[in-house]
């Protein structure tokens, strides 16, 4: 299992001709466990063949709205699934123009608050989520499932 790829896809543009790629992109490289919505791969292959024929910057008002929603409902649905424990895909808390995978720091300490079970070294283990959360003490941080994989981590 390879480790979850945290940061940007998509920096310094809220285009919808830029983000729909990258989207699309970034779920069909990550997403072959998401296997859903039949609906939304459909959709995908739809507005990718625009993207392909180079006619976005024809689409008509109507067009742009649909994109829009293809983005922010269905993609944005679909690139949250495939995110592990403690991370959401979104734009940066500092940056609305920076989307990507982040780690979700509120509900990882929300969550560290209430475990209920800590073993004797530097690991949490959180059963509700079904993950260990390793801290060092230099503030890395590891989260693995109960298998010891590790799902993500950072410096």
């Amino acid at each position: 299992m390879a480790q979850f790829q945290l940061g940007s896809i998509s920096t310094g543009t809220l285009r919808t001709e830029d983000l729909l790629p990258a989207f699309a992109d970034t779920l069909e490289d990550r997403g072959s466990t998401y296997e859903s919505s039949p609906h939304m791969w459909d959709s995908i292959r739809k507005y990718r063949s625009l993207i392909d024929q180079n006619t976005l910057d024809m689409i008509n008002l109507t067009s742009e709205c649909v994109l829009a929603k293809l983005i922010n409902e269905t993609l944005f649905d679909a690139l949250n699934e495939l995110c592990p424990p403690f991370v959401y895909f979104g734009t940066h808390k500092g940056d609305g123009a920076d989307f990507g995978f982040w780690v979700d720091w509120d509900r990882l300490n929300e969550a560290r608050q209430n475990i209920g079970m800590a073993s004797e070294s530097d690991e949490e283990i959180l059963k509700e989520d079904n993950v260990i959360v390793q801290v060092s003490d230099h503030g890395n941080v590891t989260v693995m499932d109960m298998e010891r994989n590790v799902l993500w981590s950072v410096v």
